[in-house]
């Protein structure tokens, strides 16, 4: 994320996001038979604010915070639920 909010990418074809709104994002990683989920945002002055985190090993859930939907406060998606 610190390489979109800086412009900075390997191989860019096209023109770089202009972040100028609320930007949303969802990422998964997997490091042996353990899992990570995280939810956040990113607002236009670069904060970026976690709104969910999630870590399994094993099909446990070890560490689990905040709500796991996309969805900005003033929003109501039926879509919105990331699984």
């Amino acid at each position: 994320m610190q390489h979109l909010l800086e412009g900075n990418f390997a191989d860019q074809q096209g023109t770089a996001p202009i972040i100028n709104k609320i930007f949303l994002y969802y990422s998964k990683g997997m490091f042996g038979d353990g899992n990570e989920k995280a939810y956040g945002r990113i607002d236009p002055d670069g904060k970026i604010t976690e709104i969910g985190y999630q870590w399994t090993v094993g099909g446990n859930v070890i560490q689990e915070r905040g709500v796991f939907k996309l969805e900005l406060y003033d929003e109501k998606r039926a879509d919105a639920s990331v699984e």
